[in-house]
């Protein structure tokens, strides 16, 4: 097994190696640890997505450091919980880059925890790379510095959207097929105003209308009424086809569980990439359901048919193995520290801007899918790494 893993970790390594293609200058004959810092939600109301991201960042670096890709030198990841709190996480992103002998700082799930640690991160010239959904931490804006630090790995609410729209309206339909009637349900929060703002854009010509919305506290705490208010009232002619859901791990149950109770059954739900949580899922309602993500979450139904493939396999056995279950957003934390640790490796350098000189060409099969990052496109997870996953016998599967 620890042959598999460091054989496993060095593919990740030769293929994030063979995109860099800035040429860095070994500045230092001895190259200190490279420290690497997380911000996460450990506990609070995302500690489901921050554990898991704590787990994949402890099993990379571990097998990082047995690999020996890094030679004598060494990873070393530093960890805080954030508590769900956007305010205690931009604290700890400051206490990190006010810190010298941190290289790069790896934000969690909260949305608004990296969007309001952009300025930090960009001031102090520190590479942040994010694992939230919101489309708009990558993205950038006229406030955005010609030097942008700030990096995401994660699926886009854009590339979800048109993503769950092919199989909302699939190419088979009917030319003089009536549109597909489609109730949005999304939290009101960054995300879900992010994947709200998508899905009013990319509906247009899509197949499809657009039969209600309806909002919901990004606590869940009335899930219940907003999913009945997308059809009371409304005739059967009016009544959406199918609702499109945007929900974090913690909601994807509840979610699935208020639209139920409001007439909706499991095959008439379509969850955004957000949404994939645990390969198991506790909540019968959600059987039926369609998501659409990165393979990683059900690679036991994959055949290794590529080296890529297989580092995947090998990476979702070895969590499973350490940790009992595969949870979905865990390749995307491997990924980051995998990407840093590269970036490292290329440049025998922990200085932040040649860090981030690296990150800026990186192109690769990464754990999570096809990754590429230029100057001017930080958002890494490319639109071809979704697959059609369908939740059947209590877990999620890949369709057909």
């Amino acid at each position: 097994m620890v042959r598999k893993s460091a054989m496993r970790v060095l593919g990740v390594l030769v293929l994030l190696l063979s995109g860099a293609s800035c040429s860095l200058t070994d500045d230092s004959a001895d190259v200190p640890e490279l420290v690497v810092a997380a911000t996460l939600e450990l506990t609070g109301s995302l500690a489901d997505v921050g554990n898991a991201h704590q787990r994949a960042l402890r099993l990379q670096e571990e097998q990082i450091n047995a690999s020996g890709v890094l030679g004598e030198r060494r990873l070393r990841v530093v960890i805080r919980d954030n508590q769900s709190n956007p305010e205690l996480a931009v604290n700890q992103i400051s206490d990190f880059a006010g810190d010298s002998s941190v290289s790069a700082i790896i934000s969690g799930a909260c949305s608004r925890c990296a969007l309001n640690g952009t300025k930090v991160a960009n001031e102090k010239q520190v590479p942040l790379i994010s694992l939230a959904p919101s489309t708009r931490v990558a993205a950038r804006g006229a406030d955005t510095p010609e030097r942008n630090f700030v990096f995401k790995i994660g699926a886009n609410g854009t590339d979800s959207v048109r993503a769950l729209l092919d199989e909302i309206v699939p190419d088979a339909a009917p030319a003089n097929a009536p549109p597909r009637r489609l109730a949005v349900l999304y939290p009101d929060d960054d995300y879900g105003t992010d994947g709200y703002a998508a899905l009013t854009t990319a509906i247009a010509n899509s197949g499809a209308v657009m039969a209600g919305d309806a909002k919901y506290r990004a606590d869940g705490s009335n899930l219940k009424d907003q999913a009945a208010s997308l059809v009371a009232g409304k005739s059967t002619s009016q009544r959406p086809e199918a609702v499109l859901v945007f929900a974090l791990p913690p909601q994807t149950g509840p979610a699935a569980q208020a639209l139920k109770a409001a007439g909706f059954q499991g095959d008439q739900v379509y969850y955004d990439s957000a949404a994939a949580g645990g390969l198991f899922l506790s909540e019968p309602a959600v059987e039926g359901a369609t998501i659409v993500f990165s393979q990683t979450l059900a690679m036991d139904d994959v055949i290794a048919s590529t080296p890529a493939k297989a580092n995947r396999k090998q990476w979702f056995e070895d969590f499973t193995s350490r940790y009992g279950a595969y949870h979905g957003q865990a390749s995307f934390a491997a990924d980051a520290l995998s990407a840093v640790a590269t970036a490292f490796d290329r440049g025998e350098t922990t200085n932040r801007v040649q860090l981030c000189d690296v990150l800026e060409s990186m192109e690769n099969d990464g754990l999570s899918g096809p990754l590429r990052m230029t100057p001017l496109n930080h958002s890494a997870l490319m639109p071809q790494a979704l697959e059609t996953l369908v939740a059947k016998g209590g877990r999620w599967r890949l369709l057909g």
